[in-house]
């Protein structure tokens, strides 16, 4: 086994390190590198601990710890002291002492997103004790699970990394599949309801699906609250039609993309409506949300006939 070692010049009598004194509580490569060669010329562990500035036990125990067995053939060990081996120990160790915090991944995002908008601790607290109006995703209906109708969406957001506060709110309808794409400035739930007011003006949407979400949480705002599901937490295949759809985006618009336009925003929205897919028999959303349309318009039509 071979180690690197730094060539390290010194005067006689004045070894000593200025970079290592007794005020640095943790040693660094750079320092076990040092003992590390220092231990092969023989110093003792008293001097090392005099060149670096610590405490004799301090260097005892890091040799300790660093300590391996090294094969030198024939069935023959020698034990000696590893920087790399060392340093690895240490890291580690310091990743099993991280205490693990109590808080679910949810009420991270959640206390997370309510400082950002900078409410104070007993704020916080009366959201996060907040329960969104609207029902469990086991109580949609047939006509919803086996996407037998268009209208039915689930919602999501794509945050843009790199673009500030700035995210994408993105709807697919669960039968064809059709992208509503919005850019909105922040993942509130004032914003998200804003940008939906606008997109019912123009598209007609007879439920809506989401997650846990706090950007979620404020729907019956906007929507009845039958017509409101929410999937369970950590289960994003329950809507994987949106989580499917955000990869297509994630073509054009990679995580840590800098900068985006309501213009870049509406191309990605035409080219993902207009791509076919096999699950269409290879129709694109667009073809197969206009044949729905279509088609339910004809039946209307000859229905007032009779």
């Amino acid at each position: 086994m071979l180690y690197l070692l730094f060539n390290h010049k010194h005067k006689k009598g004045t070894e000593r390190q200025d970079n290592y004194t007794t005020k640095a509580k943790h040693l660094t490569i750079d320092s076990r590198r040092l003992i590390e060669r220092w231990k092969k010329e023989g110093k003792s562990n008293r001097e090392i601990a005099s060149l670096l500035g610590k405490a004799p036990q301090t260097i005892h125990t890091e040799i300790k710890r660093g300590t391996v067995r090294q094969c030198l053939g024939k069935g023959r060990f020698k034990e000696v002291y590893s920087a790399d081996y060392a340093q690895q120990s240490y890291e580690n160790n310091r990743k099993r002492s991280v205490k693990k915090s109590s808080l679910t991944k949810e009420l991270k995002e959640k206390i997370l997103h309510y400082h950002n908008q900078k409410f104070s601790p007993d704020k916080k607290q009366a959201s996060t004790n907040f329960k969104p109006a609207g029902q469990s995703i086991e109580q949609r209906s047939e006509a919803i699970n086996l996407r037998l109708e268009n209208g039915h969406y689930e919602i999501d957001t794509v945050l843009l990394t790199r673009a500030k506060n700035y995210c994408l709110l993105v709807l697919t309808d669960r039968k064809s599949r059709h992208q509503i794409i919005r850019l909105i400035p922040n993942k509130s739930a004032e914003v998200v309801n804003q940008a939906l007011k606008l997109i019912l003006k123009q598209h007609k949407i007879l439920s809506i699906t989401a997650d846990n979400g706090t950007e979620f949480n404020r729907l019956s705002n906007v929507f009845s609250e039958e017509h409101i599901y929410y999937a369970h937490p950590y289960a994003s295949w329950e809507r994987g039609t949106n989580e499917n759809h955000n990869r297509l985006i994630r073509r054009w618009l990679p995580k840590g993309t800098k900068k985006m336009t309501p213009k870049e925003v509406a191309f990605i929205e035409k080219w993902i409506n207009n791509y076919p897919k096999k699950c269409l028999n290879y129709k694109s959303p667009r073809e197969d949300f206009l044949m729905a349309n279509l088609n339910l318009k004809f039946s209307v039509r000859n229905k007032s006939r009779n």
